[in-house]
């Protein structure tokens, strides 16, 4: 069990360690001369064999709240030390709020300096400091001078670490170092708390975010010479093959298979209850993570519900933004201050360590942020798969929630049943997609096969290009790439010289100019009132023909179109319904200008006047001025005359 200390300076906390372990944390000469602890300092009480608990005494000046914050990342019960003559201190109440914001929940009080003041005063001490928790928690009233209390604190954190469940070993191993130095004879040696999986002698590990490859030669985990460091222990590591002027507070030690680095990460974030001004969209801020510090920008995800400022209490989304490479998983909890790092900003949660730039007002960003917030890799999967339809790649997966390969099939199998999800295997890379998807894909691939086949019977296949493209807009490339390779593989396409077909297609012989004629003519009369222009005709996958302007000048010459310029078409029968709806409107208003049949036919403006000066060329309509008249209200019935006595 970890115990680390908080509180404010001079209220006793390096003295109440030393009544417990017997052990002085104060190692530097300016610490005993000054009588404050500037670094963490360190102890360990042997309760049973196999049950040790590690004690961390953090600082309590506001000059080294970094060095506080970097203590208490990563432990399992916060002993808060009060003066009773002092009582509440200003760090006493951002100390507490540190540990609030990280997560722990898990406390013991112990109310110093008893001998200074009456009985009542201590009491009324412990009851303050239980108002600031919100929670209650064990009260210890001690006087370090005499040991007055000790051995009943000392009874109570031995009781807690024999009941202390030890952390899961499950994940890689992962620790951030909190302290890094040299002994004459050893080498290089490291220290931190191990947040997750295990370690042994010999094992290569990865500094990160270095990405420096390095060894590990002999371990000492609670105090003790070992062969394996495990979660939950503090542990030194004696490492070969890296140069300790290479290390750095707040470096990382991990497994090679999740060493990742981001300089951008979504999260979850709580505003300190005490700040007293607004927190502005992408202020500058300083982001605490493990035993790392690290200058970033605040974007606020959430500004269409909070608008460009935070302000106390909020819980909001938000993306951080560093200036250099950090190190971060899913669930690792984190500190915000201030850039000039004097006031207490916030805490909260990683929710996505690869974060992407944010869209603003991104409703499936938020979604998705939604379900990582639950902190279940079993919801996001069923989201990501099943709510969304989406391709999860298993070792971005793996590496975002520090899972094994067995840990994640484990999960896969107690989440899904055996038909709802399936592995698939792109370019070396390991997905996981739902078999609905990949149905849903079939289904694409062969519908716009018999969709283009349908329309240019003659022709071998369809680019693969043009496929491709089309099933982009709906697809993620790697999933379009394994689909197509077992539709090939199962032969129900075929592909050729570039072309893709279906397996049991064959080409008939080239269509002729009639029946290619028909076609043209039946897709202009589908588009209506939109007199289509020759590059809407070319832009068509099934009019892409290298006759397509002969023929559409032959349906013009045999009074099947009619033509605006060079450039539009349309058919007979559409034209004699746009000079009905004319012929109507004139019966409204017998000069009528522009604008009015714009409006009452609902086409463009540029289009109306094409098709008004059209009609004025076939003797339909007279212009005078900005206004014109119906002068032949025959023609409409003479239009469908035209195209009758063609198709006799």
């Amino acid at each position: 069990m970890i115990v680390a200390t908080a509180g404010h300076v001079d209220h006793g906390k390096t003295s109440i360690i030393k009544q417990i372990t017997g052990i002085d944390t104060d190692r530097l000469a300016e610490e005993k001369k000054r009588g404050l602890s500037i670094n963490l300092g360190y102890a360990f009480q042997q309760v049973t064999d196999g049950c040790v608990i590690g004690f961390i005494d953090v600082p309590g000046h506001r000059r080294f709240i970094n060095t506080m914050i970097a203590g208490v990342s990563c432990i399992d019960l916060a002993l808060i030390v009060v003066a009773a003559d002092d009582g509440v201190m200003p760090q006493t109440v951002e100390h507490i709020e540190v540990l609030r914001l990280l997560g722990i929940r898990s406390y013991v009080l112990a109310v110093t300096k008893t001998d200074r003041v009456p009985e009542h005063r201590a009491s009324e001490v412990a009851t303050q400091i239980l108002e600031l928790l919100e929670e209650s928690c064990p009260v210890f009233l001690v006087d370090n001078i005499n040991a007055r209390g000790i051995i009943p604190l000392k009874d109570y954190l031995s009781l807690k670490a024999k009941t202390h469940q030890a952390k899961s070993d499950s994940g890689y191993f992962r620790l951030s170092i909190d302290r890094s130095f040299k002994l004459k004879g050893i080498g290089c040696v490291v220290t931190g708390t191990v947040i997750s999986g295990s370690i042994s002698e010999g094992d290569a590990l990865q500094l990160m975010p270095k990405e420096l490859p390095v060894k590990v030669r002999s371990i000492h985990a609670q105090d003790k010479k070992v062969t394996i460091g495990r979660a939950g222990q503090r542990c030194a590591f004696n490492l070969v093959g890296i140069d300790n002027a290479k290390i750095d507070r707040g470096d990382w030690l991990t497994a090679k298979e999740i060493a990742l680095v981001t300089k951008r990460c979504d999260a979850k974030l709580t505003i300190s209850n005490s700040i007293k001004f607004p927190i502005k969209h992408f202020a500058r801020v300083k982001l605490y993570l493990g035993a790392k510090r690290e200058s970033a920008n605040l974007y606020i995800i959430e500004r269409g519900k909070v608008g460009n400022q935070l302000k106390a209490g909020d819980e909001i989304f938000v993306q951080i933004i560093v200036s250099e490479k950090i190190v971060c998983h899913c669930g690792d909890a984190f500190i915000l201050r201030d850039d000039s790092e004097s006031i207490l900003l916030g805490g909260g949660v990683i929710l996505n360590p690869l974060a992407e730039k944010v869209k603003r007002n991104d409703a499936t960003l938020i979604r998705h942020l939604q379900v990582l917030e639950s902190g279940s890799p079993a919801s996001y999967l069923r989201h990501k798969l099943v709510g969304e339809g989406g391709l999860l790649n298993l070792n971005k997966f793996r590496s975002l929630w520090n899972m094994r390969d067995d840990e994640i099939q484990t999960l896969i199998d107690s989440t899904f049943n055996n038909d709802e999800s399936t592995q698939i295997l792109v370019q070396f890379e390991d997905y996981l997609v739902s078999k609905k998807t990949c149905d849903k894909v079939d289904r694409s691939i062969i519908d716009f096969l018999r969709i283009w086949h349908d329309s240019n019977p003659s022709k071998e296949g369809v680019d693969s290009d043009t496929l491709m493209t089309q099933l982009r807009t709906q697809y993620r490339q790697e999933l379009i790439d394994n689909r197509f390779s077992d539709l090939v593989r199962e032969g129900m396409i075929k592909r050729k010289s570039g072309k893709v077909s279906l397996s049991a297609f064959k080409p008939t012989s080239e269509v002729t100019q009639d029946k290619f004629e028909h076609l043209v003519e039946a897709y202009i009369q589908d588009y209506g009132v939109k007199i289509v222009s020759l590059s809407d005709l070319k832009a068509d996958e099934a009019l892409s023909h290298r006759d397509l302007e002969l023929a559409l000048w032959s349906l013009v010459k045999k009074d099947r179109l009619h033509a605006f310029g060079k450039r539009r078409f349309v058919s007979n029968e559409t034209l004699s319904n746009l000079a009905q709806s004319i012929s109507a409107l004139s019966a409204r208003v017998p000069k009528f200008s522009v604008v009015d049949v714009k409006k009452h036919i609902g086409i463009g403006r540029n289009l109306t006047v094409e098709l008004l000066e059209y009609f004025d060329v076939i003797r339909f309509t007279l212009r005078k001025g900005n206004y014109r008249t119906v002068i032949d209200r025959a023609l409409p019935a003479k239009l469908l005359n035209i195209k009758h006595d063609t198709e006799e």
